[in-house]
């Protein structure tokens, strides 16, 4: 639903809408946003075409992307390959829907596909919803669950479960011709196995060097993430990856990144606290660049290594460093006072109280054949494996 009338549409509600075989998008709701300013520039202005948006109990699948010629990036005018996607309201809701085979095709060289996401949007809030196989297409860009893109304001993603995708899981960034965005909130979701063809994996946070510190007061807490190698036999770029790391851009697949080209003044008044962080098959818990600002707070987390006796972390202006220990990681970063990290679950202590009813968190996902046991996932996690079995 695209709208560019002054007035736009004030109340709209889609629900139990199934979409799916589309080149481009699965749903879409777009206003009137684009103007140029006094240089010729194109940019994103803060223009609330729409309000009061309700998209309840939809499922969108095989929304492909527009290849443009081969593949080649022929299509510059936007990107697409997009499931559920939310620009220039304010007000609005996604919830218990899913999205899932999206974007394998993209040929638009800016930027690929994603799940459920929204942009320059006022409080939307993304809840209780799935997506899944998420591609990044011929480009080897994005592929992402879900994200609150560049000018997204007091919105937050939460209950939502993102596995198997390309590209990150849950994010918050901030473009460079994107208005500001601030207040945004990740809680309460679970990453499983994303970042299957990227250095990224469970969560991002990134803003565009033009930004200079537009992106400021967001939470990101009581999440679970868990990361790994990328399955075998993977589909990417137009061929099959058969072999772990054959088709990766950079390296491994992590819990949370936040990027090199972030700067020192990037994400102010930011806390990232009480999240869970699973890191089989040697992938590294974190992947922060240097440049993070002071107001950047990691704290009471809980990190797992099974199968590995340290704890690993990226670390470095470009992140290039892979760094072995949990003092060390203490000791660099200044973060987690609080926090801790072990070995072995089973003697592992959970430092909230987010989560501890499995049953009932369990219950907050729709149910899908498909979906990985998150009951044997969290076994052993104070409070989560008593009669859930």
């Amino acid at each position: 639903m695209r709208g560019a009338t002054p007035d736009g549409i004030q109340q709209c509600t889609t629900a139990k809408h199934h979409s799916y075989n589309q080149l481009e998008f699965g749903i879409r709701v777009e206003g009137g946003l684009m103007a140029s300013t006094a240089t010729g520039v194109t940019t994103n202005m803060r223009t609330y075409t729409h309000s009061n948006f309700v998209v309840r109990n939809c499922t969108v699948h095989d929304i492909s992307g527009n290849p443009g010629t081969k593949g080649q990036g022929t299509v510059t005018s936007s990107t697409t390959g997009h499931g559920i996607r939310i620009m220039g309201v304010d007000g609005a809701s996604v919830t218990d829907s899913i999205a899932y085979n999206i974007g394998w095709t993209n040929g638009f060289h800016g930027n690929g596909a994603g799940g459920i996401w929204g942009l320059i949007v006022n409080k939307l809030i993304i809840s209780h919803s799935v997506a899944h196989h998420i591609y990044n297409g011929y480009v080897g860009i994005d592929g992402n669950g879900f994200g609150l893109d560049g000018g997204s304001r007091n919105s937050v993603i939460e209950f939502c479960l993102s596995y198997l995708n390309d590209g990150v899981g849950h994010y918050i960034d901030e473009y460079g011709l994107a208005p500001d965005a601030a207040n945004n909130t990740i809680r309460y979701c679970v990453s499983y196995h994303d970042g299957q063809f990227a250095e990224t994996g469970g969560i991002v946070l990134w803003e565009d060097p033009q930004k200079q510190g537009s992106e400021t007061g967001n939470n990101v807490y009581g999440n679970t993430i868990i990361t790994a190698k990328p399955e075998p036999n993977r589909w990417y770029k137009g061929h099959v990856c058969h072999a772990w790391g054959e088709c990766l851009v950079d390296g491994k697949p992590n819990g949370l990144e936040y990027p090199w080209y972030n700067t020192p003044t990037s994400f102010r008044n930011t806390s990232v606290l009480y999240n869970v962080f699973i890191a089989l098959d040697d992938t590294p818990a974190l992947s922060l660049s240097t440049a993070y600002p002071k107001t950047l707070n990691f704290d009471f987390n809980s990190y797992y290594s099974p199968g590995s006796t340290t704890f690993e972390f990226q670390w470095g202006r470009n992140q290039t460093t892979l760094h072995k220990g949990w003092n060390e990681f203490k000791k660099l970063t200044g973060f987690e006072m609080h926090g801790h990290w072990q070995e072995s679950p089973q003697n592992m202590t959970m430092n909230s109280d987010f989560f501890q009813d499995c049953v009932k968190w369990e219950s907050y996902f729709p149910s899908l054949p498909d979906a990985p046991s998150f009951k044997q996932a969290r076994a052993g996690f104070a409070g989560c494996n008593q009669g859930n079995e």
